[in-house]
């Protein structure tokens, strides 16, 4: 019987998987109540290309996680599957106030499981699509159009998470954009220094925790993703908005850090002017565009963005990782 382990080396209980459990992924009806060895899930909380993400409890412990579910049949090798746990093991071992911590991965029948802390908070990616709503109702326009979402005031607020007061706040979204960042990058360039890439770095996977920090999620997951073998869909190979260039090319021995820097770079564009640089209407014309056109600058969408933030965002957006 498979063992989910504690990678984090904090003595916490070893976690053993019922072999009866059955399908995670099966949904919310299905899902709640279901006992896990030593965790009962409690509701999904999310669902996307590398599966499902469960509220559930840690019974020993009597804490709640985040338990995520990789989907099942991913055809991987006993040498990617030993990969993924040794990145795993290393993204555990990860101490970062804007990282979210890992305290468990395991396997069982062919479904990866990874147990994280839970986030009470909304993502970054939840806070965009609310503010792109917010911001064209406001100005009576439903277009594309987002050179005027950012209105002057005198709104404040005490939490950037508020979107109505941010889009109203002018230079204080820019601001708290500044702030968000930064922490980000800071908990990206430890992670790197510890050799750990994220490869999958986008708005979703950044989570506001109760202190409006944004916290990284899912390190060590993507590269599960970009195993030879792996038989599942294209969407698991990575959210093509966010890939860098040579993601897209498939040059998987020439990934370092500044693939997370490029990937960083267009969370930035994309919270600056409320779009992604490359908003092609299919998978292959967004991997096409980021291969081969320069995104409209920052500025030209949005004349309220600072300069120095565009010089940032153009910079970390380089197609050459040398240049980033």
């Amino acid at each position: 019987m498979p063992k989910l382990e504690d990678p984090s080396g904090d003595n916490e209980p070893t976690v053993v998987f019922d072999s009866g459990a059955g399908e995670p992924e099966a949904g919310v009806s299905s899902g709640t109540g279901r006992r896990l060895g030593d965790f009962q899930l409690i509701r999904e909380i999310g669902r996307g290309g590398m599966g499902v993400v469960y509220e559930a409890r840690q019974l020993s412990l009597n804490r709640r996680v985040a338990l995520k579910v990789l989907p099942p049949g991913l055809g991987l090798s006993r040498e990617a599957k030993v990969r993924f746990e040794r990145e795993a093991h290393a993204a555990a071992k990860l101490h970062h106030t804007n990282i979210v911590p890992v305290h468990a991965i395991g396997e069982q029948d062919g479904h990866h499981f990874y147990a994280m802390e839970l986030i009470e908070g909304r993502s970054l990616d939840a806070l965009l699509d609310e503010m792109r709503g917010g911001a064209r109702d406001s100005a009576n326009d439903k277009t594309e159009t987002l050179a005027a979402p950012y209105v002057e005031g005198s709104a404040t607020t005490s939490s950037v998470t508020d979107s109505t007061a941010t889009t109203s706040a002018g230079r204080q979204w820019f601001d708290a954009v500044a702030r968000l960042l930064a922490e980000v990058a800071e908990a990206l360039d430890y992670a790197h220094s510890k050799g750990v890439i994220h490869r999958d770095i986008k708005p979703a996977n950044l989570l506001f925790d109760a202190d409006d920090r944004l916290c990284i999620a899912d390190f060590g997951l993507a590269r599960l993703a970009q195993e030879p073998g792996v038989t599942m869909s294209g969407s698991l190979l990575g959210t093509p908005a966010y890939m860098s260039p040579e993601q897209i090319s498939g040059k998987r021995e020439k990934l370092d850090h500044r693939t997370d820097i490029y990937s960083l770079g267009v969370v930035l564009y994309e919270m600056l002017t409320l779009r992604r640089p490359f908003p092609g209407q299919s998978q292959e014309q967004i991997l096409h565009e980021v291969l081969t056109d320069e995104p409209s600058a920052p500025r030209r969408l949005n004349r309220r963005v600072p300069q120095d933030l565009e010089t940032v965002c153009q910079k970390a957006m380089e197609k050459d990782p040398t240049r980033r």
